[in-house]
């Protein structure tokens, strides 16, 4: 019998096909495995006895469709639409790179004052870059565990929505990056504030 011929259904889903037809129902697991049918059984005389069917071979059909999410169409094969996984992350972890953006913008804004008051020579503008090295350095740290709180919430979802291997060299290597990158400006003007000219320039009387 032809696929969408009357009297034959079928559900195709992830784990395999299960075809149902008028005196039997077969399933064709997709790795290879054995073909598995329930057929009905026949009188003596030749009519159809009440259906019976294998109790196990129901129940692992049954469970393998419904986790693979199959459908039924009498005319052609179902496509079952992926649901899309949405990634929780730990609140807490959420409250602390919100405080993190807010502090780290309100430091930015700080440091093109001070930027401003050094183009216009003021004296002042040395000792305020040193505070906010000082202010930026713990930040930039704070700002990388809390970034690797949040990466480790989302993998640990990802793994628990299916199998994925553990975070690699390459998560590391990303922490690495932004707290170089991070570091590198307070850095270097704590390098420039220690220089013998600049401390000439900012110490010398008017």
């Amino acid at each position: 019998m032809e696929d969408g011929a009357v009297g034959q259904q079928y559900f195709v889903t992830a784990a395999g096909r299960i075809e149902l037809l008028d005196d039997r129902g077969d399933f064709q697991p997709v790795d290879g495995g054995d073909l598995i049918r329930v057929a009905v059984p026949t009188n003596p005389g030749g009519a159809p006895a009440p259906p019976t069917v294998n109790p196990a071979l129901a129940s692992q059909a049954y469970a393998t469709s419904t986790a693979a999410g199959g459908g039924t169409n009498a005319a052609g094969p179902t496509t079952v639409p992926v649901m899309p996984r949405f990634i929780t992350i730990d609140p807490d972890a959420l409250r602390l790179s919100m405080i993190e953006t807010i502090a780290s913008f309100g430091l930015a804004i700080y440091l093109l004052v001070i930027g401003i008051l050094a183009v216009r020579s003021s004296r002042a503008a040395g000792r305020l870059h040193l505070v906010y090295a000082l202010i930026k350095i713990p930040l930039v740290i704070f700002m990388v565990i809390v970034w690797s709180r949040v990466m480790s919430g989302v993998w640990a979802n990802m793994r628990a929505g299916g199998p994925r291997p553990p975070p690699g060299p390459t998560d590391a290597s990303a922490g690495v990056v932004w707290l170089a990158l991070g570091l590198a400006y307070p850095i270097a003007v704590l390098i420039v504030l220690r220089l013998r000219s600049v401390r000439d320039y900012y110490h010398r009387p008017r």
